[in-house]
């Protein structure tokens, strides 16, 4: 087993796509919740950020959206609505192709090249991205140039001081 913290270097490319992805993903949920208030969805806190429609829903709301919902919830228990339904296409409208998902996804799979099965982390501060990764098999694991290695301390000192 090995695990390590890491911080990004600054003028990397995936220090710019981090925070153009983490830009793109405010901008779908700020959307998101603008749509939700239109079509009094509020409570409807969980939601899928892709393009398709998928979100928890009240007893009452699925009444209110009958016809226009798949017949079963996902095994996450989420609501999705048909392709072609009347607020499928309105959160196409509203929401998704006013977002590139391309640039969300950049950095989504980070860990992929670096683990097998463990755990990780990525996070920003103060215009600094911290990593944190742990392989449950391997004894040694190679960042790419873009990652410096730091120690945990210094790892869980930013942690510490953001709880404060």
């Amino acid at each position: 087993m090995k695990e390590l913290a890491f911080i990004v270097v600054k003028d990397s490319e995936f220090y710019k796509q981090y925070f153009e992805a983490k830009a793109e993903r405010q901008k779908f949920h700020e959307l998101a919740k603008e749509f939700f208030e239109k079509y009094d969805l509020v409570d409807s806190a969980e939601y899928y950020q892709t393009k398709f429609l998928g979100l928890k829903l009240t007893p009452d709301q699925k009444k209110r959206f009958d016809g226009q919902l798949k017949k079963y919830d996902d095994e996450n228990g989420m609501s999705r609505f048909k392709q072609k339904s009347a607020m499928q296409k309105a959160w196409n409208e509203f929401v998704t192709d006013k977002i590139n998902f391309d640039t969300i996804d950049k950095t989504q799979f980070w860990w992929l090249c670096l683990i097998s099965r463990g755990s990780y982390n990525l996070w920003d501060k103060d215009g600094n991205i911290y990593g944190y990764i742990k392989d449950n098999y391997k004894e040694t694991i190679t960042l790419p140039e873009y990652m410096n290695e730091i120690k945990m301390s210094q790892y869980y000192s930013v942690i510490e001081q953001m709880e404060d």
